[in-house]
């Protein structure tokens, strides 16, 4: 199902968005990295993965829509593994 609300995340855009912030808002980007960070810690299921119901891909609307079922797993072990590589170097705690 596509996203109905606009204050809703999912794995995939919370962990993009963590791995690119910090390029485009470097002086708010450890407060929105963290927050990134506990968004994903607080979804993370028994195996280690997240859950992401919405379509991933492009589509035609009511017609069909893409899903790629590795978008929620890749992209925020991406941010988590930037930050676990920044702690040392900025201070930031993953």
């Amino acid at each position: 199902t596509p996203a109905s609300r606009r204050d809703d995340s999912n794995p995939f855009f919370t962990g993009g968005r963590d791995w690119l912030q910090p390029s485009w808002r470097p002086e708010m980007a450890e407060a929105l990295f963290v927050a990134g960070l506990d968004w994903l810690a607080d979804r993370q299921q028994a195996d280690g993965t997240w859950s992401q119901p919405e379509f991933t891909g492009t589509g035609f609307p009511q017609v069909f829509y893409l899903r790629y079922h590795y978008y929620p797993i890749y992209f925020p072990l991406v941010a988590i593994c930037r930050a676990l590589a920044a702690d040392g170097r900025k201070g930031w705690s993953a």
